[in-house]
């Protein structure tokens, strides 16, 4: 049952607040947490939320339609530390996942497995956004899992997706991978708008879903996992690589300057606002590290200790230096 107490935004240009008894409140007397909520005027139906302890303070429907949230910074920030917690283990098990996926994609036909395990390598190599069916239909945005047949192109070995992504931002992902080329080719000859499909052992053509592709994920690394944290594992490396690959800088000013071109080069690759990709999907450590000026270059020895075997079969060195940097912090 929800029990927080509501105060209603009403009108755009000049909004009043209105509490649930009808009792109109001047924006000087909201609560201290509310006063200076910076909600889109563009947003309609506002509900504002008082108390300060609550995970969401604020709701409304954009110029879309679409429902949208303004969480409590606390709660946002445990969110974001128990993910960055987590990339470690996502790291521990990068190495099964792809060997359990090359497995997967030496199957025959478009079943389950093969198919879901030719996009899970899509997102370990070219950081794609899962998808929503939502987004696609209303805004013409597209994700992994939304993506038609004219967002492809494979010439040879190379596999092209071009297609606006959410914001509206253009994407473009080549990947050189034979196997995937072949299975693309394949699914390319089934008839639908969609990329990716797969059949059931009864015949049944099943179009990929978010849900499917994230259950598959949980199925083969655990159920605290996700599409998303692909995309927070690159983040953090493209970062930790950028910074490593940069001379040690001579003062604070170049830090920083070494510092947004790192956030630069994930915004990039991720198709990201550089704000939205440090703050989401750059782990702060690779950056805390930097401070001292460390960086994944230091921890990149080329001998392996027994309990890192196994990552080693399937990491690359520089994947297992970051692991190594993010482990000892």
């Amino acid at each position: 049952m929800d029990r927080n107490k509501y105060i209603y935004r009403v009108g755009k240009s000049r909004p009043i607040f209105v509490a649930a008894s009808g009792r109109r409140i001047a924006r000087a007397n909201l609560p201290a947490h509310l006063a200076h909520l910076a909600v889109p005027p563009a947003w309609t139906d506002v509900e504002l939320v008082t108390n300060p302890r609550a995970k969401i303070w604020a709701t409304g429907h954009d110029e879309a339609g679409r429902k949208q949230y303004i969480y409590n910074p606390t709660f946002r920030a445990k969110r974001e530390a128990e993910k960055f917690d987590r990339i470690i283990l996502f790291a521990e098990q990068l190495s099964p996942l792809r060997v359990t996926t090359r497995r997967h994609l030496a199957l025959e036909d478009l079943c389950r497995e093969r198919v879901l395990a030719c996009m899970v390598r899509l997102l370990d190599r070219a950081y794609f956004r899962v998808g929503n069916r939502e987004y696609a239909c209303e805004n013409k945005t597209y994700g992994l899992t939304t993506l038609r047949s004219r967002h492809l192109k494979i010439r040879g070995d190379s596999i092209i997706f071009e297609f606006i992504g959410k914001h509206d931002v253009e994407q473009k992902h080549v990947v050189a991978d034979k196997k995937l080329a072949e299975i693309l080719r394949e699914l390319s000859e089934v008839p639908g708008y969609h990329i990716f499909s797969y059949f059931t052992k009864a015949g049944d053509k099943v179009d990929v879903a978010s849900e499917h592709l994230n259950e598959y994920i949980r199925e083969l690394i655990g159920e605290e996992f996700s599409a998303k944290d692909f995309r927070t594992w690159a983040g953090t490396l493209i970062a930790a690589t950028t910074l490593a690959d940069k001379s040690e800088p001579e003062d604070e000013k170049a830090r920083a300057h070494n510092i947004v071109l790192a956030v630069e080069q994930v915004a990039s690759k991720l198709g990201n606002t550089p704000a939205v990709a440090r703050s989401s999907y750059i782990d702060p450590r690779v950056f805390e590290f930097y401070g001292e000026n460390v960086t994944i270059g230091a921890f990149m020895r080329k001998n392996v200790r027994a309990h890192e075997r196994l990552l080693k079969r399937e990491l690359n060195l520089k994947e297992l230096a970051l692991w190594r940097m993010l482990k000892s912090a």
